[in-house]
């Protein structure tokens, strides 16, 4: 959430840092999986990694939901390709 707020609400240095260094570990393939809560940045991991599947073999209203705040849970695993 941190990082969404920055590239949401930051025009300036913190967002160009976060998204030059997010950019440049995921062409690097620094990440041994990404997961993700939705396909976010998908066009940009979808270069480096290939979308193994998702966390739950459920989609079930009744796995892993947080009881207060966002309903979000982890949705999607990327690992690297090779």
């Amino acid at each position: 959430m941190a990082m969404s707020d920055i590239l949401r609400g930051d025009e300036g240095q913190a967002r160009s840092k976060l998204t030059k260094g997010l950019m440049g570990a995921i062409q690097k393939k620094t990440f041994g999986a990404i997961i993700v809560d939705y396909d976010w940045l998908k066009i940009d991991i979808e270069r480096y990694y290939y979308k193994k599947g998702s966390v739950f073999d459920t989609d079930t209203d009744t796995v892993f939901w947080p009881v207060t705040g966002n309903r979000t849970r982890p949705e999607f695993v990327y690992l690297p390709k090779e």
